[in-house]
């Protein structure tokens, strides 16, 4: 013959009253889940939830070789002291075609898209316009470099 654990199941609600009791009654409600959420539970709430188990962003580096394609202009130049040799050092300002902004020292720059800084220069040129077209002083490139950004 099997055994059966019938007789101990006529005990258990009995056992259970007795619990009930200690604890002041039959809880009543259903308590919120301590831990992480359902992934529909998430997708129904109304503000996003962060959370910390996602895998984080990757950090974005420019890419190796020539920037010409990737870079979308220079947005300025400017000097500033170097923070680990404390020398006045100049950076380029870059917009990337990911819109993404970063700052690189201006030599590194020369090196890897030379035409987006020459395109840079070139835009912030200004030309003096001499009302005397046959001046004959030998200095004809009156050429004057502009650190402004509102001829743009």
């Amino acid at each position: 013959m099997r055994a059966t654990l019938t007789p101990y199941r006529d005990g258990a609600q009995d056992c259970l009253n007795e619990y009930f009791e200690e604890i002041g009654g039959r809880p009543t409600g259903i308590k919120k889940r301590k831990g992480r959420k359902s992934a529909a539970a998430e997708s129904e709430s109304a503000t996003p939830v962060t959370n910390k188990r996602l895998k984080k962003e990757k950090e974005w580096s420019p890419p190796p070789g020539s920037w010409e394609h990737d870079v979308n202009h220079v947005d300025t130049v400017e000097e500033q002291k170097d923070p680990v040799t404390g020398k006045k050092a100049r950076y380029a300002y870059l917009v990337w075609v990911n819109q993404k902004k970063t700052q690189h020292p201006l030599p590194h720059v020369y090196l890897k898209c030379p035409q987006k800084m020459l395109e840079y220069y070139e835009s912030h040129l200004v030309f003096s316009q001499n009302d005397d077209d046959d001046a004959t002083n030998g200095d004809d490139n009156n050429v004057m470099m502009n650190d402004t950004d509102d001829l743009d």
